[in-house]
């Protein structure tokens, strides 16, 4: 009897091992089909990143040739002028908006500020003789200056004529023109390298 279980055993293990190939074969044949797919679909990426290498390549410019006039020629001259003309418009409806909320004086009072002729002119004071630097420079200077005048014409009895804290306004804002004036002229130089 044991013979005869040695012997099913024996022929139960030999089928098994025939089925274990056979099984062994349908997984290495998925691993392998896995891996084709697997390599197709890098191949496919490996594809896409070429294109995208080229792609840029051909859209890249050189730190050198960024800053060189024929660069910039091929640039279409019209992208300022629409800009200005958006920010433009945007602007003015922003403001009509505004407006349309306020009451009838402030919105009257609104439209003779914001008018370009107005506005344009402001901005060029404030620009050339309103200078916050110098505004502050004649202010600091007249106030110094009075101080000071107002103590000797009281300690000597002098009568001061009027015109005294508008001529130091003067010199002190002519002061700050020239303070900035020197102040700005310094920062637009650049230090060399050496």
């Amino acid at each position: 009897m044991n013979k005869e279980i040695l012997n099913t055993s024996n022929h139960e293990v030999e089928s098994k091992n025939e089925k274990i190939p056979e099984s062994f074969n349908s997984q290495s044949e998925k691993v392998s089909l896995k891996e084709k797919e697997l390599s197709t679909e890098l191949e496919i990426q490996d594809a896409y990143k070429e294109k995208a290498r080229d792609a840029v390549k051909q859209e890249a410019i050189s730190g050198k040739e960024y800053g060189s006039p024929s660069v910039e020629s091929n640039k279409d001259h019209n992208t300022r002028f629409i800009g200005k003309e958006i920010k433009r418009d945007a602007f003015n409806k922003v403001i009509k908006r505004t407006q349309g909320q306020l009451s009838g004086k402030q919105r009257y009072f609104s439209q003779i500020i914001h008018n370009p002729i107005v506005d344009k002119s402001s901005e060029i004071i404030g620009n050339t003789v309103a200078r916050p630097s110098a505004l502050f420079t004649g202010s600091l200077v007249s106030l110094i200056g009075m101080s000071i005048i107002l103590y000797t014409a009281k300690k000597t009895g002098f009568v001061l004529s009027g015109s005294e804290m508008i001529i130091l306004f003067a010199v002190g804002w002519a002061i700050g023109i020239i303070i900035d004036f020197i102040y700005s002229s310094m920062s637009k130089i650049k230090p060399s390298k050496h």
